[in-house]
């Protein structure tokens, strides 16, 4: 029986291994949020052909909204390294006249989607859970 059971997890570690390719991109709109995700090596050369880091671009709110609990507006980070092939990071950035934060999680649970968590501002949205995949 402890035979077995190793074997099973080693095929189910197997199962979950793959190659992150960079150069990527993953969206998804969950709310009133635009999420862009970029996977990325660290120097991009022809030998790298899994991403270690991530770069976000991140939208707020509706378009030419200058006012309210959301005015449109957005930021970028370009690298975020991945452990594990996730990320949990936060963010602090204008909103209207105010400082605001956000934190955005989660996992590529395969080279072709990533399964996340915006946890924000109420007035965009608050907290929001999405799947982005990879555009081709």
């Amino acid at each position: 029986m402890g035979i077995l059971t190793a074997a099973s997890l080693t095929l189910v570690a197997a199962a979950a291994a793959f190659t992150l390719s960079p150069e990527h991109w993953y969206q998804a709109k969950p709310k009133k949020y635009d999420v862009q995700i970029l996977t990325q090596c660290v120097h991009q050369t022809a030998t790298c052909k899994n991403a270690h880091y991530v770069a976000i671009e991140m939208g707020f709110g509706s378009v030419d909204v200058t006012k309210g609990p959301c005015p449109s507006t957005g930021f970028n980070e370009p690298q975020i390294p991945l452990i594990d092939n996730s990320f949990n990071e936060t963010f602090r950035f204008t909103l209207g006249n105010r400082t605001a934060t956000v934190q955005v999680s989660g996992k590529f649970v395969s080279a072709r989607k990533f399964k996340g968590r915006i946890k924000g501002p109420k007035g965009c949205g608050g907290t929001a859970s999405f799947v982005a995949a990879r555009e081709s």
